[in-house]
């Protein structure tokens, strides 16, 4: 499978889910919001080439843990009847379990893992460039255990995302 233009993921997927979220108030933190996303789309599947990760649990563009999933709306979600009514309303009535909304609803999967960046403990006005992305997604996202490298977020941002901070 090839991976899925940086453009459509960005216009069709990333910001829609990002103006009902509305986690950012100000234009310049809903840029940095999106790059964040779109670097961790570029990280985690390699920009939508994989929606299952090969050897785990992880599911959609942004490598989705079932308990990650699952915690997100255990703790955070369902304790928030705004946020809820949001992801209620991107799950719609076309699936029926998490693994048919993490792969096929790209929507509902780009919002929980904006869920997971927006319970961590960092302002997003404070990232000022694309190695400060890659901080956050390997601190708050990958996670200090985590496989993954702040050098290979910065080449996959570089490869596919190709935007400037």
């Amino acid at each position: 499978m090839q991976s899925i233009d940086k453009d459509l993921i960005s216009n069709h997927v990333v910001k829609p889910v990002m103006e009902l979220l509305n986690f950012c108030k100000t234009d310049r933190d809903r840029r940095t919001e999106r790059l964040l996303m779109l670097g961790t789309c570029a990280q985690e599947s390699l920009m939508g080439k994989y929606l299952k990760q090969i050897r785990g649990p992880a599911l959609s563009m942004w490598m989705i843990e079932p308990a990650t999933h699952d915690d997100n709306w255990e703790n955070y979600i369902s304790h928030r009847p705004r946020l809820k009514y949001k992801m209620n309303k991107l799950l719609g009535d076309g699936y029926h379990s998490y693994t048919d909304n993490l792969t096929n609803n790209y929507w509902y999967a780009c919002a929980i893992a904006r869920v997971k960046y927006y319970r961590a403990d960092f302002k997003m006005e404070y990232i000022m460039s694309i190695e400060d992305l890659a901080t956050v997604w390997k601190k708050y996202y990958n996670s200090p255990k985590g496989k993954g490298t702040e050098k290979e977020f910065i080449e996959n941002y570089k490869r596919y995302v190709m935007e400037q901070f």
